[in-house]
């Protein structure tokens, strides 16, 4: 779903559950305030196709870190496994305090293809994805680690979960197609130094992994089977098995 506004509200807000079935139904929250972002990033119309097409992540409990990709105007064509700022897509990001809803940083890194994002690691630093290139970033945006992670095909897309509360990365790489099932290629890496941890291939699905420091979670079969294994060894057991596409990407809580 494109984002229309690239407006965020936020608000604080109260359960309040009525003691009898006739009692008045509680009102709908109100925003207390709205931080709007067109400015800093893009019109709907300029923003490219990309997974997600926005999305925030919390950097402490008053920074909120927001991103989007948007189409610049540049008629220079991009160079494959070189990002250059005359790239005719950038991904642009905002950490705003929600306090007084100030920008206090802002991020403008030039991206390829439609899988491109960052996020906040267990850590407290950056993690740039960029098709291949996973780059890990202080919160200034210093440069601390990269890693380039080599394709099994040209066409293949790259997934890459974070965990919130565990110092992992889980990567899945692959090209969805109707010929039979996908042949993947998976790993996990260390959110602090991107150290590999892991790594194998599969016939699971591309998009959905989650890994901890001792288990790896997995979807298969069209997201209707959700298996488990040891981060190191062993076979997979089913935890799941749905009659419906109905699996969700896994993500590490604890």
């Amino acid at each position: 779903m494109p984002l229309r506004s690239l407006s965020f509200a936020v608000f604080l807000a109260c359960l309040w559950f009525p003691r009898n079935a006739s009692a008045p139904a509680p009102e709908s929250p109100k925003p207390i305030r709205t931080i709007d972002l067109k400015s800093e990033f893009c019109a709907e119309d300029l923003q490219q196709y990309n997974i997600p097409v926005a999305s925030t992540d919390f950097v402490s409990d008053d920074e909120l870190l927001v991103y989007t990709v948007c189409r610049i105007s540049s008629t220079v064509p991009a160079t494959r496994d070189k990002f250059q700022a005359t790239d005719p897509y950038h991904l642009k990001a905002v950490i705003i305090n929600l306090k007084n809803g100030e920008i206090e940083r802002r991020f403008n890194w030039p991206t390829h293809g439609k899988g491109s994002g960052v996020r906040v690691t267990h850590a407290g630093d950056l993690l740039l994805h960029r098709d291949n290139v996973l780059e890990l970033l202080s919160m200034e945006g210093r440069l601390i680690q990269s890693l380039q992670i080599a394709k099994m095909s040209l066409d293949d897309n790259t997934f890459v979960s974070v965990s919130p509360t565990i110092d992992t990365i889980a990567v899945s790489q692959g090209s969805e197609t109707a010929e039979g099932p996908p042949v993947t290629s998976a790993a996990v890496y260390n959110s602090r130094n991107l150290q590999l941890l892991q790594h194998w291939e599969d016939n699971a699905d591309v998009r959905s992994i989650g890994a901890s420091t001792g288990w790896i979670v997995r979807s298969a079969t069209g997201n209707r089977l959700l298996v488990i294994r040891k981060l190191s060894t062993g076979p997979w057991k089913t935890l799941l098995k749905e009659s419906t596409a109905s699996i969700g990407v896994p993500v590490f809580i604890d």
